[in-house]
């Protein structure tokens, strides 16, 4: 069906009418727009039941978002799962593609959240992305690789790739204490290739897939004093789609639980 899971364009629209975030219909309402256009003689006006039948079939084909949290307190409050909504910001090409991986040198300019040298020195291990995909091999911080030089390295952020220069001498390695930044595009042996040569080192090794990490901005509002709301960016896309409406995802809100009740269901939602 071209419209799975929706059985026409008509069903389509109008669930996408009704499901709008900026537009809040009411039951009542949805009802008297579809007996306003049935009026009006429009064809394949759908039903207010097969619309609903179809949302709660979208939702067990992708799983409801929404988790419910309780508090020591006895407060209870529901939060939209922040890793579905960053796996719904990787599926949906408008906003993969504007996505940025790593950071970047950006040769004193701040313009981006991945630009600076913040965050090319400074990010604490195990925050900075730890794999990187060079001719589809897969290269991971803290292990031993070699470059299209001959020359071995071990990358400590994969950036443009700070690290440390390493020497190959009789008795085995040897670590340059000093960091040096290198550029990705020189890899060309993994420590997984490294390894299966017993003339250079025989150790083991696992790994193989790529992982990567994704800074989030995390933000709460205080509205009417009593009633707190928690918003999400993520902060892989540029400035330019942060500012976009579609791209501040709503994680949760409630008028009884504390602030920091709802900072902790977002940790543990991010956990």
């Amino acid at each position: 069906m071209p419209f799975y899971p929706w059985k026409s364009m008509s069903d389509f629209a109008t669930h996408l009418l009704f499901s709008s975030s900026c537009l809040h219909f009411s039951q009542a309402q949805k009802w008297a727009v579809l007996a306003w256009a049935k009026k009006l003689g429009a064809t394949n006006v759908p039903s207010l039941y097969g619309l609903q039948k179809t949302s709660a079939n979208i939702l067990k084909l992708l799983a409801n978002p929404t988790e419910q949290f309780t508090v020591s307190s006895g407060n209870t409050f529901y939060l939209n799962a922040i890793s579905k909504a960053v796996a719904m910001d990787f599926a949906n090409p408008l906003t993969h593609l504007t996505m940025q991986d790593y950071s970047e040198d950006g040769q004193g300019h701040m313009s981006q959240v991945h630009h600076g040298q913040k965050m090319l020195e400074e990010l604490p291990d195990g925050l900075a992305p730890p794999s990187v995909c060079v001719n589809h091999d897969i290269y991971f911080v803290n292990e031993l690789l070699q470059q299209s030089s001959k020359q071995y390295f071990i990358p400590k952020r994969q950036v443009l790739a700070l690290g440390h220069k390493v020497s190959w001498i009789e008795v085995g390695f040897a670590i340059d204490l000093e960091q040096i930044i290198t550029l990705v595009s020189t890899f060309s042996q993994t420590f997984e290739n490294i390894s299966s040569h017993s003339t250079e080192v025989a150790v083991g090794f696992t790994g193989g897939r790529m992982v990567l990490t994704v800074p989030l901005k995390i933000f709460m509002d205080n509205v009417s004093g009593n009633h707190h709301v928690v918003y999400m960016s993520n902060a892989s896309m540029p400035h330019e789609m942060l500012e976009k409406e579609f791209c501040v995802q709503f994680v949760c809100s409630s008028c009884h639980a504390a602030p920091l009740e709802l900072m902790q269901g977002v940790i543990k939602s991010i956990q």
